[in-house]
């Protein structure tokens, strides 16, 4: 299981892998000030987790 972290526009997104064999990979992200996180839906592919959850900080900061 493969975990990390990335920045993106002063947000950490933490990425997690799948805790078993054909479950998705786990994204958190957290906001600046460290409030409530934003957890995403699981989802199969390390890549499409990571672009879903830049889409959600995109979103939030009304980028297009």
């Amino acid at each position: 299981m493969a975990s990390r972290t990335v920045a993106y526009l002063g947000y950490e997104i933490d990425i997690l892998g799948p805790p078993k064999l054909g479950e998705g990979w786990i994204v958190t992200v957290w906001p600046p000030n460290r409030k409530a996180p934003i957890v995403l839906a699981p989802d199969p592919s390390e890549a499409k987790a990571i672009e879903a959850a830049i889409a959600v900080v995109d979103e939030m900061l009304g980028e297009p």
